[in-house]
């Protein structure tokens, strides 16, 4: 996991969000998993595993 100053931006030179990234895997309750954005705090659906939700946010960007 990365830290972010107070202007948003990632350490090791990673640019602020769009495009989403640095991302974080939440376990919301067992057997349900949902990425976010660590940037703008955009989170994706919530799926039974962490690799179906990293895949779902994925998706959803694409389409949205």
């Amino acid at each position: 996991m990365q830290l972010h100053s107070h202007n948003g931006t990632a350490g090791r030179g990673r640019k602020p969000c769009p495009p989403h990234g640095p991302l974080l895997v939440h376990v919301l309750k067992e057997g349900c998993y949902v990425v976010q954005c660590l940037a703008c705090k955009v989170k994706g659906p919530e799926r039974k595993n962490s690799l179906e939700a990293k895949r779902a946010f994925d998706e959803a960007l694409t389409r949205g």
